[in-house]
């Protein structure tokens, strides 16, 4: 609760957002969480993805890379795999878009209501940046095609 409190006064969440404490299960939610895996772990399995990105279905894949490394992989980059298949056939794979136009509103939200977010991540800031740019493009034609209706009515 004082980890809440401490967010919301430094201006990084509004009051709806909270860390959450509950495992997915106590939540009710259907999920496998994944772990944080050291760089190299991490880059060890997005190679090994791409190495047998020939096989299309990905339960297939994540299987074949746990059976042809035999033991090579750590616990977590398996159950991370795992995970991933999981999630799949449980439907609840996370899709960027949806988490990039979540983090556009949520910005353009705190914004409106005065919260200044200090740290956005890459991905919200590269999102807030496509944003921005899109807004700005569309403003500029709705003005261009303005100003060449206005030429034509003179």
């Amino acid at each position: 609760m004082l980890q809440n409190k401490k967010l919301y006064e430094l201006g990084y969440c509004s009051k709806e957002d909270k860390v959450e404490y509950e495992s997915y299960i106590e939540r009710g939610i259907d999920k496998l969480s994944y772990y944080h895996l050291s760089r190299y772990h991490y880059e060890e399995l997005e190679q090994l993805k791409k190495q047998y990105s020939y096989i299309k279905d990905i339960e297939k894949r994540n299987e074949k890379i746990i059976e042809d490394r035999e033991g090579k992989l750590t616990k977590r980059q398996i159950h991370n795999l795992r995970a991933e298949i999981y999630n799949l056939e449980t439907n609840q794979s996370i899709d960027k878009n949806k988490i990039i136009n979540e983090a556009i509103s949520k910005a353009f939200s705190n914004k409106a209501q005065g919260y200044v977010n200090h740290e956005l991540s890459y991905v919200g800031k590269r999102a807030l940046t496509n944003a921005i740019g899109v807004a700005k493009n569309s403003i500029q034609d709705i003005a261009n095609a303005a100003n060449q209706q206005n030429k034509r009515g003179r």
